[in-house]
């Protein structure tokens, strides 16, 4: 670091100051926001005590829920920002926008994990967000599994048996879930996620396993707490959501014979470097003398 100071400071001009004694000082005259890591040295000790300070109550010291005043107040919301502490009822209802959100609760020492489904948080698909519906169904041992970008959720899930209702399949994309399968699915990827990943694996040739153990590690990275299976799961709906997108950029969602009327190479990306007649071709290359063709 001393080298980077002295080569700034040279690089200012003859007016420049020397630097302070000492290989890590900053050179005098010179703006501290310049240099931040050094200015950070100087308040480290702040970052570490607030990093300690988070894996307690954060100076909640009281266990009265600051917003119905109630009692108990031991459930804390590790995506949220603020840390305040809720009782059970106004966690829920906080995150009925939020279902998959990590929770944790105060056991008297630390934290431990919890989850909205066991707090009695239930999604209920098909109608719009508030409605109840009077036919509610849900997945076989009310086992359902969400993969999204900060872990892998078991959630609870209601889909709607309603006269007319559209198939569970069809409702959980409409909420923004796709799922593993459509006979009985009882697992399914955020859109969030799946776009997530396709970006990642592009960018940074991140394998879906790695991806995927990731997901895992945000879950739970001890490794105490199991955590459901669902790689090959995650698996079909990758290859499935590339499939759909590639579908809809070659505009067979706008064509009135569909996906069945893709002819053969219609969803191919034209290569703008390779010779193509009517396009970087002049009409006549096929006339032209050899050595200009």
């Amino acid at each position: 670091m001393a080298t980077d100071y002295t080569e700034a400071a040279s690089s200012d001009g003859p007016d420049a100051a020397a630097p302070s004694d000492g290989p890590d000082a900053l050179p005098k005259n010179k703006n501290i926001s310049n240099h931040p890591l050094r200015a950070w040295l100087d308040v480290r000790e702040d970052f570490l005590y607030e990093d300690l300070r988070r894996e307690g109550r954060m100076g909640y010291e009281s266990h009265l829920c600051p917003l119905c005043a109630g009692p108990s107040a031991i459930y804390r919301c590790r995506e949220c920002e603020g840390g305040e502490l809720l009782c059970q009822s106004c966690m829920v209802s906080s995150h009925k926008r939020n279902g998959l959100h990590m929770i944790e609760y105060w056991t008297g020492q630390s934290f431990e994990f919890s989850s909205l489904k066991s707090l009695g948080l239930f999604f209920q698909l098909g109608h719009p967000f508030g409605c109840k519906c009077d036919y509610p169904k849900s997945p076989t041992d009310n086992d359902f599994i969400v993969i999204h970008t900060n872990g892998i959720h078991e959630v609870s899930v209601k889909f709607c048996g309603c006269f007319g209702c559209h198939e569970p399949h069809i409702q959980l994309l409409q909420y923004g879930w796709f799922p593993a399968t459509t006979h009985k699915p009882q697992t399914a990827a955020s859109l969030a996620v799946l776009k997530q990943f396709q970006i990642h694996s592009f960018e940074s040739k991140c394998s879906a396993m790695e991806f995927y153990q990731a997901l895992s590690r945000l879950t739970d990275n001890i490794g105490i707490r199991p955590i459901r299976d669902r790689y090959r799961a995650f698996l079909v709906m990758i290859r499935e959501y590339r499939h759909i997108k590639s579908l809809k950029r070659a505009g067979r969602g706008s064509d009135q014979w569909g996906i069945e009327g893709t002819k053969l190479g219609e969803c191919a990306v034209l290569c703008p470097a390779c010779p193509q007649p009517g396009r970087n071709l002049p009409v006549d290359w096929k006339t032209r003398p050899p050595n200009e063709q």
